[in-house]
């Protein structure tokens, strides 16, 4: 019974029955991606997306210098998930890190300041 037992909390503690990390650049990427398609509409997920980069990007100028950047004023918010995207799809070992520090370094890579 006790080895049982012991067994069963052990297999409920294997990372594979992990919940997912809902605030990795793996979880909300994808929905980035679904924004792109013009034949799907938008779902929630890709309205947060869509939302993190333009809250990052309106305090880009406040942000520390290290961490700014300066998006061309006349990019659009569909321009910027873009780069985020590509950005992905160039360093795809880095998407479980935090969805917010990769839109700042994607951000960062593709309009640095002057």
């Amino acid at each position: 019974m006790r080895l049982t037992l012991a067994v069963l909390l052990c297999s409920l503690a294997d990372p594979a029955f992990a919940a997912p990390d809902v605030n990795s650049a793996n979880f909300i990427l994808p929905h980035c991606k679904a924004a792109q398609q013009p034949d799907k509409p938008p779902g929630f997920m890709s309205g947060l997306c869509a939302g993190i980069v333009d809250a990052l990007v309106g305090v880009s100028s406040v942000l520390p210098e290290r961490m700014r950047f300066c998006p061309p004023p006349s990019s659009t918010n569909a321009q910027q998930q873009r780069v985020v995207v590509l950005y992905a799809e160039k360093h795809p070992d880095r998407l479980h890190e935090n969805f917010k520090h990769f839109v700042v370094d994607a951000l960062r890579e593709t309009w640095p300041c002057p």
